[in-house]
């Protein structure tokens, strides 16, 4: 039987191998929708990105809150999460985000706000690790 903090890292590498997925495949999304039509392959730290993104805050349960939803601006994408600019407070800290990245591209994700933070311009930045995409 294995120990409950051997069964915790099972668990959380199991979590970082689904965020990484999901961070692929909107890497290659991203990727498609270049101004040339080319693939980017560029899977280092970061990938720089801007979107904008509807962000649809869980309740305890899990539903959705349509009442708080949001426009958020992605700023860069990693194999871990995304990080984006806001405009005020999120309401909570697991929402969807739903990225429309061209008139083809599209992809719901849920995410776990890991951080967030007020800029000098009154703006706020957070990032996220991403969770699992939405069918």
């Amino acid at each position: 039987m294995k120990s409950d903090s051997a069964q915790t890292s099972v668990c959380e590498q199991q979590a970082d191998d689904v965020s990484a997925k999901v961070a692929d495949e909107l890497i290659k999304l991203i990727g498609q929708a270049n101004s040339d039509g080319s693939l980017e392959h560029r899977y280092c730290d970061r990938f720089p990105m801007s979107c904008g993104m509807l962000l649809v805050p869980l309740n305890l349960a899990g539903r959705p809150r349509a009442d708080k939803q949001m426009t958020v601006v992605g700023r860069d994408l990693s194999t871990r999460g995304i990080s984006f600019s806001h405009d005020a407070e999120l309401p909570g800290r697991r929402f969807i985000l739903c990225l429309n990245i061209s008139a083809t591209a599209r992809m719901t994700i849920e995410a776990e706000m890991t951080w967030s933070r007020p800029t000098s311009n009154g703006l706020y930045e957070s990032g996220c690790r991403l969770i699992r995409k939405v069918e």
